[in-house]
């Protein structure tokens, strides 16, 4: 995980207070966290959620994750598009396969903390999280004054209208490719529209993005 992504800088503020016990960890829903996590059974673990992506299951968009994710079986994208829309059950499964991360840690680990209300009512709509089952703390990612003020420089930005949209690192679920597909279209009717995108790409984001209009 990129070092200035917001989990990760999520993490060392909250470790920075000196107010957890050494033998705990602090764990992220990504499958590398997880797959350490699983190692260290010795310790408490506590898991770090914030949102979840879900999909819904049709032949169109099955076909668009396996384009992005497994670009090698482009020739049978045709066929797979045609399937209609699965039945709830498994599209509910298939969901829960790909947050199986944010899984495992609402049944394995010893508590967990949301990063916002909404991200909770997320798990508990999506992904069955039952919070009488295992604890759980809100707990905001706060803005630090130390690197965000009132009096920083202004930035003129061009475009009329102008988009400004911002994350610390744009994974597939954050969708800045739809972000990007929807101003191409406005601008068909406004010309000088212009979309300003703060931050950095993950590489499969990056991979669908770099042969688009920006």
């Amino acid at each position: 995980m990129n070092h200035q992504t917001g989990p990760k800088i999520f993490l060392e503020r909250l470790r920075g207070t000196n107010q957890l016990p050494p033998d705990v960890m602090i764990c992220n829903p990504s499958l590398v966290d997880v797959r350490e996590a699983k190692k260290r059974k010795h310790e408490l673990i506590i898991g770090r959620l914030d949102g979840t992506s879900y999909y819904r299951l049709t032949g169109e968009n099955f076909s668009g994750i396996l384009k992005q994710r497994k670009p090698g079986i482009l020739p049978f994208m045709g066929a797979i598009s045609a399937f209609p829309v699965a039945p709830k059950f498994i599209e509910k499964s298939f969901n829960k396969f790909l947050d199986r991360g944010a899984v495992w840690l609402m049944k394995n680990a010893n508590g967990l903390i949301f990063q916002s209300e909404l991200s909770k009512k997320m798990h508990q709509f999506f992904l069955d999280f039952d919070e009488s089952l295992l604890p759980s703390k809100i707990i905001y990612n706060g803005v630090s004054l130390d690197q965000f003020r009132v009096d920083i420089e202004d930035i003129e930005l061009v475009g009329s209208p102008k988009i400004l949209i911002s994350a610390s690192e744009y994974r597939l679920h954050k969708r800045l490719q739809e972000a990007i597909k929807l101003i191409n279209s406005l601008a068909l009717k406004y010309k000088t529209i212009k979309l300003h995108i703060l931050g950095d790409c993950d590489k499969l984001t990056h991979d669908v993005i770099k042969g688009m209009d920006t």
